[in-house]
């Protein structure tokens, strides 16, 4: 059986996993929306060459997509987890799942004895 410390430690190592995977899917998710913007430009610079459309569509797209792009690159610089990337927050996600294992693998041979 788990301890009163052990259940604290694990609820709070949890959390943190949580807020980890919340952070990474908001970087994610701006700057897919900042792509989409982006490729929105081109395709309206396009069309605003052959005359289709005019061409302030295509300075609000760039301006939607650079805005986006700026605000996900401080939410990364300067957010909760201080620049680090992704591939770091994710093997922090992972190094915390192990650590709730041993806990739980640590609990489960103290039972058996």
């Amino acid at each position: 059986m788990l301890t009163k410390d052990e259940l604290k430690k694990i609820d709070n190592l949890e959390k943190e996993s949580k807020q980890l995977l919340v952070h990474i899917k908001v970087l994610i998710a701006m700057r897919i929306i900042a792509s989409v913007f982006l490729m929105l430009f081109l395709v309206s610079a396009y069309l605003s060459n052959i005359d289709k459309i005019p061409s302030y569509i295509m300075f609000i797209f760039l301006s939607f997509g650079v805005i986006v792009a700026i605000l996900s690159g401080i939410r990364s610089k300067y957010g909760e987890y201080d620049g680090e990337s992704l591939l770091v927050l994710r093997r922090r996600i992972k190094s915390i799942k192990n650590e709730i294992d041993l806990i739980n693998k640590f609990a489960s041979q103290h039972d058996d004895n």
